[in-house]
């Protein structure tokens, strides 16, 4: 029996050729692919940028809109006088760590927006911007069963040193869980003779709160002639306590561990600093993240004098060389936001992406003038 060889199958050229055809459709798919991931990265990359950008805007302008607010405890109109020959300080944690350069109430009252122009750390050749805020905590005014308004304190030592609340009758207390006064938090301390500010750096009881020389924003200054809480104590008037909001918003250098790095000086690069975020804080507490990978903060403002002469965008909120922190009704912000990692050309970029965020706002609680009227 003879076996006869099948003449079916593929030549070596027939091969060849499809192989080759193969290799450029796979190739393509593969590029088709790479192109999709490619997109998609980039995509997800300047959300995220845009979406931090978003979150530091929001956070301003939310804070911004209550600089002021007193509720009915009250924030003085042109703030409140701060202890004289003191330097009281803000953007300062517990352990005395400075987050802004130059970062002192130097007008010597405690206005509801105070601008810290090119005090920040300097990212690609532009130096930041901080700026300062305050307000009364609408939190303890309108608790369920809010009566710190109308609740006078039981006594004041003639320092200022100490105040004793009635713990039986005030609402929230003092060591309320929610509403509850902190180690650092800072008091606004009111009756007739007017207002004054002291931080707290002790609750030794349900009832009494510490404010002793020795506190690291420098506001409790019992020696001092005037400005301190000792001073409005003459005639032991009814006098009423409230938190108060002093919040101060930065720019925060880190390094490749996404360690916090310190401030390097007005005008100086960071060194080691390889990204940066928007940092929120809060009296005398530590800061807190609030969006990563926030490149520049910027400031502007718009003034209006008491006799009615308008000032606009202007960055320092100083005219002919004075602050007039007081007279600022308008707040112009700009934050910018930078993708979390680096596009390079294959993938169809060109380095870091940016997006720039603009707002405005009119804190309600400051007077304004209406030029049209």
């Amino acid at each position: 029996m003879k076996y006869h060889k099948s003449s079916k199958g593929f030549s070596l050229v027939e091969l060849l050729a499809t192989v080759a055809i193969m290799a450029v459709v796979l190739g393509a798919a593969a590029a088709v692919l790479k192109k999709a991931a490619d997109t998609t990265t980039i995509t997800f990359q300047r959300a995220e940028m845009q979406a931090n950008a978003r979150v530091a805007v929001n956070s301003i302008a939310r804070d911004l809109s209550q600089a002021g607010a007193g509720g009915a405890v009250g924030f003085p109109y042109g703030g409140v006088t701060l202890p004289v020959g003191a330097i009281v300080n803000f953007a300062r944690d517990p352990a005395g760590v400075d987050y802004l350069n130059n970062n002192t109430f130097a007008t010597g009252v405690m206005t509801a927006v105070t601008p810290a122009y090119n005090d920040g750390p300097t990212v690609d050749g532009v130096t930041t911007d901080g700026i300062t805020l305050v307000y009364i905590d609408q939190a303890v005014l309108n608790a369920p069963c809010s009566n710190w308004a109308t609740t006078p304190v039981n006594s004041v030592t003639p320092s200022g040193s100490q105040t004793t609340v009635d713990a039986a009758v005030l609402c929230p207390p003092i060591n309320d869980p929610v509403y509850g006064l902190n180690i650092g938090d800072l008091i606004i301390v009111s009756n007739i003779n007017g207002a004054a500010l002291g931080q707290i750096t002790n609750l030794p009881g349900t009832d009494k709160i510490d404010f002793a020389n020795s506190d690291p924003l420098g506001v409790n200054k019992p020696s001092a002639a005037f400005g301190n809480i000792a001073a409005i104590l003459a005639g032991n008037p009814p006098t009423f306590i409230s938190r108060i909001f002093v919040i101060s918003y930065f720019i925060q250098a880190l390094d490749i561990n996404n360690n916090p790095l310190p401030i390097a000086g007005v005008g100086a690069v960071t060194p080691g600093a390889v990204d940066y975020r928007l940092m929120r804080m809060v009296d005398g507490q530590l800061p807190v993240p609030v969006a990563e990978h926030i490149i520049n903060l910027k400031f502007s403002y718009d003034m209006m004098s008491p006799g009615g002469t308008e000032t606009s965008n202007n960055a320092q909120a100083v005219v002919g060389g004075v602050p007039v922190y007081a007279n600022i009704r308008n707040v112009y912000v700009s934050v910018t936001s930078r993708s979390p990692r680096v596009i390079p050309p294959s993938a169809g970029g060109n380095g870091y992406t940016y997006s720039t965020m603009y707002t405005n706002i009119s804190p309600r609680n400051l007077s304004f003038r209406n030029r049209y009227q």
